[in-house]
């Protein structure tokens, strides 16, 4: 299958896709962009192609991880009392994979850890000899299993209910890989299994795409995911969902036990069958909630003429109801390998003053913001996407080059009232292929907003 296939089940040519608006219907939402209150350049970021890089906080120590301007992997530093940032090369190049992204945790003695640069590779891991100081990061091999870091992609840090530090990767591939989990003791510094067995098994026909889990107010931590066969991003299929108290002990929306691992034909965890090249994308199910703390499910899929919509689902009294939101024209169609570029980007659902919930899209330049009802779930009104950050922060690419976007990254664990937010500028993922013509390297902002 090639990526210039498209799937059209009822043979018809529906047309690109049109995110009709809903309409507004009087309803409003208002901006919260805050105050610029410091603004720090960090470096120059690669800009050929875009990659996650991301910004921690941790008490008084403030952390950035991005590729400079040679595509080398680099962490700044500095303490939050301070403008001055000391920075570190780490032993590790990004190539052109916008997989790549790259993540940063910091332990319960202090120590950062930093992974990322990825896609199917051999583990890429650092970790600080000295609480605080970048310049003892040490890269180590192995953590635990050679056996099943050879392969890696998708490295995520998640927090325990008692705090201690969980690192979970795919080792494999699309389409044939399994997930793990792994659980850091800060006083011997060595990793061991959370679970004794992947938390997910394709069994050599498919793997499963997991959004990190979330945390709700009724103290369980809600995973969706999808299924896919093969590379090809069209062979997704078969909305999931799982919860935990502790990420160790897993059960299905009923509350019926589930023994792990988690395999293709698991009881109890569907939401919506939907099949191979039926719409489904992996990254495109976000879980959220409603008033009463149900979990949501928002997801795009063909309907029944073949067409693309977005659909939310909402769980409870063991059972899902699924509801189409949009009623948009025509079809976006995906598939094909590497990452693709200029899709449809969906948020979770946001609970509202009213009880409404909020559930924001973008798709090549058009984006809205859908109100919907909170009992019903029926769209109640579509609006512009409130603007989350002051104008310096979110105006558009200073660099006159084309196809040259914004990018950001955020940081909510800071001081109160004051939150952080990366800014960069980076052309589209291409496919994962590289690019015979790319822009010079773009300024690495880092804002400092509070209310």
């Amino acid at each position: 299958m090639t990526q210039t296939e498209t799937y059209s089940p009822h043979g018809a040519d529906l047309g690109p896709l049109q995110c009709v608006p809903f309409g507004a219907n009087g309803y409003t939402l208002e901006d919260a962009p805050g105050i610029v209150r410091q603004v720090h350049v960090i470096g120059e970021s690669w800009a050929g192609h875009a990659v996650g890089q991301s910004v921690l906080t941790h008490g008084e120590d403030q952390y950035v991880a991005y590729y400079d301007a040679g595509r080398v992997m680099t962490i700044a530093h500095r303490r939050l009392d301070s403008h001055e940032w000391a920075h570190v090369l780490l032993d590790s190049v990004l190539e052109w994979d916008s997989h790549n992204y790259v993540v940063m945790a910091v332990d319960q003695a202090g120590h950062l850890h930093v992974s990322g640069n990825m896609h199917v590779d051999p583990m890429v891991y650092f970790r600080t000899t000295v609480p605080g100081e970048i310049a003892t990061l040490e890269r180590v091999p192995v953590l635990l299993n050679p056996a099943v870091e050879g392969h890696t992609t998708y490295p995520a840090f998640l927090t325990t209910p008692s705090g201690a530090m969980v690192f979970t990767f795919r080792d494999g591939s699309s389409g044939n890989g399994v997930n793990y989990y792994y659980l850091y003791d800060h006083e011997s510094r060595t990793w061991s299994m959370l679970l004794d067995v992947p938390l997910f098994d394709g069994e050599g026909l498919r793997n499963a795409y997991a959004e990190p889990p979330v945390l709700g107010s009724d103290g369980f931590h809600h995973v969706s995911w999808v299924w896919r066969d093969t590379p090809d991003a069209a062979t997704n299929s078969r909305v999931s969902y799982m919860r935990s108290r502790d990420l160790v002990h897993w059960e299905t929306l009923g509350g019926d036990p589930i023994t792990l691992p988690v395999r293709y034909g698991q009881a109890g965890v569907v939401v919506d069958d939907v099949p191979v090249q039926g719409g489904l994308l992996n990254g495109l199910h976000k879980v959220g909630f409603d008033a009463q703390g149900q979990p949501t499910i928002a997801f795009h899929k063909y309907d029944d003429v073949g067409g693309s919509q977005l659909f939310v689902a909402r769980g409870a009294g063991g059972s899902w109801t699924i509801q189409q939101v949009t009623t948009w024209h025509g079809r976006w169609e995906f598939g094909g390998g590497g990452s693709l570029a200029h899709g449809i980007r969906l948020g979770r659902t946001v609970l509202l003053p009213d009880d409404r919930l909020r559930l924001d899209y973008e798709f090549r330049g058009v984006s809205g913001a859908l109100v919907l009802d909170g009992t019903t779930l029926l769209p109640h009104a579509e609006v512009p996407v409130p603007q989350p950050y002051p104008a310096e922060v979110a105006a558009g690419a200073a660099l006159d080059y084309p196809g040259i976007t914004v990018r950001f990254a955020r940081d909510d664990a800071s001081v109160p009232g004051v939150h952080h937010v990366l800014r960069w500028e980076a052309l589209a993922p291409n496919r994962d292929q590289p690019r015979l013509e790319w822009p010079e390297a773009q300024p690495l902002l880092l804002f400092s907003i509070g209310s």
